[in-house]
């Protein structure tokens, strides 16, 4: 999908900012470098364009590393890049029309060990818990998609 002309440049830089926040090398301050991103609506949009919420989860999740993931969720050893990722994925979701395709990518259950390790710093309780109250209402109405609203109620 081609970005329109007059957020050309703030695509390719967007797109620069994502690839290197998702880089095995990245650091919590490269990564947390895509929140203020996020939170500028437009910018939201052109990430999500690139697919920042998969490429995010991916990141967090490490499908190859899924087991280990959780038990470090779950023993309070849960990396700060991994924090900060999360952190971008909940901004990502706080805009409505993105939020569905962050629920549905599978994220809650490692949130879920995130908010119920006690071993936790309390920012990562905070987020996590801040995770669950984002991803798991449906900003639409129900009215307007049935189907949506099933799988929010699955969610739930």
């Amino acid at each position: 999908m081609a970005p329109p002309r007059a957020l050309e440049g703030d695509y390719e830089a967007a797109s620069q900012i994502l690839e290197h926040a998702v880089e095995e090398t990245s650091t919590p301050d490269d990564v947390g470098r895509l929140v203020p991103l996020i939170r500028d609506k437009g910018r939201a949009d052109i990430l999500q364009s690139v697919g920042a919420a998969k490429l995010l989860v991916d990141m967090i999740m490490e499908e190859e590393k899924m087991l280990m993931t959780l038990m470090l969720a779950a023993s309070g050893q849960f990396p700060e890049r991994k924090v900060c990722a999360l952190e971008a994925l909940v901004e990502l979701a706080r805009h409505p029309e993105h939020n569905g395709s962050v629920a549905g990518s599978g994220i809650l259950g490692l949130v879920c060990a995130l908010a119920l390790c006690d071993k936790d710093q309390p920012r990562t309780r905070a987020l996590a818990f801040d995770c669950i109250r984002v991803l798991g209402v449906n900003p639409f109405p129900a009215a307007l998609d049935p189907q949506r609203e099933r799988e929010y109620a699955n969610l739930r």
